[in-house]
């Protein structure tokens, strides 16, 4: 069995493969005060609740683009499940190619850019991960980095409007009717919700254009906040667990 480790902004994202299906997961809140301990006791509790034996996990994969972490869940592995775990990046995996800046690359994007061609193949692909920032990836079906985009996600510009504003209270994510306006968090949500939106169309309309005028690509969401926008039919496919398949994929990339 594999364990593969996603350590987000916001989440810590673990999940357990066997036989090539996701067989567990959990999520954990990420904060750079819990010490490793707190971890590794979390790693086994996913672990103990599923039945699967310690003995049992053979690997462990991490994404990490929390660096003040990596040092705690890294103990955490070593000391609580016997294991020292692979970090992902963009050096030890070189398929990408045309990547200007390698040690810019995310490593959850590089994860997803395995993902994604994986099941993709031979295919133009658009990541969007709605996460803690709505990350865009465009990739060729010759596994090309042609471009991308960052922007705030939705739950980091709620609270970042909250947080700015005397006034302006933090609210939920959620759809609402646009033409039923009763309050201020109304008005928000409406805000947030149809403002990301209309982002994520325009964006990869634009990319759409500029790159693959002859052959349209495939628009693939990822990410905490995909499943949200499930009705508004700007995706060709949802995978919530797209980093954490690259995990698991790369992790028999690296055993065979």
């Amino acid at each position: 069995m594999i364990l593969c480790i996603d350590a987000g902004n916001t989440q810590i994202h673990c999940g357990v493969y066997g036989e090539g299906q996701l067989i567990a997961e959990a999520r954990y809140a990420t904060n750079d005060g819990i010490t490793s301990d707190a971890y590794g006791i979390f790693l086994k509790a996913i672990l103990y609740e599923q039945n699967i034996n310690i003995a049992d996990i053979k690997q462990i994969i991490i994404s990490s683009v929390v660096p003040a972490l990596d040092y705690q869940i890294n103990n955490a592995c070593i000391r609580y499940l016997a294991l020292t775990p692979i970090f992902l990046n963009v050096e030890n995996y070189k398929k990408i190619k045309n990547c200007k800046l390698p040690e810019s690359l995310g490593a959850d994007r590089v994860a997803n850019f395995i993902s994604a061609t994986t099941l993709f193949p031979n295919k133009n692909l658009i990541i969007v991960d709605l996460g803690t920032a709505t990350t865009v990836c465009v990739i060729s079906k010759n596994y090309e980095l042609l471009s991308g985009s960052i922007m705030p996600g939705l739950k980091t510009s709620a609270k970042a409007l909250s947080s700015s504003t005397a006034k302006l209270p933090f609210v939920e994510i959620e759809k609402i009717d646009i033409g039923i306006v009763e309050t201020t968090v109304d008005s928000i949500q409406i805000g947030l919700f149809y403002g990301h939106l209309g982002a994520i169309k325009e964006l990869t309309a634009r990319f759409q254009s500029k790159f693959f005028t002859k052959e349209q690509a495939t628009v693939v969401a990822t990410g905490g906040f995909s499943e949200i926008y499930k009705r508004e039919e700007i995706f060709d496919c949802i995978i919530p667990d797209l980093v954490l398949r690259g995990l698991y994929i790369y992790s028999q990339l690296i055993t065979s």
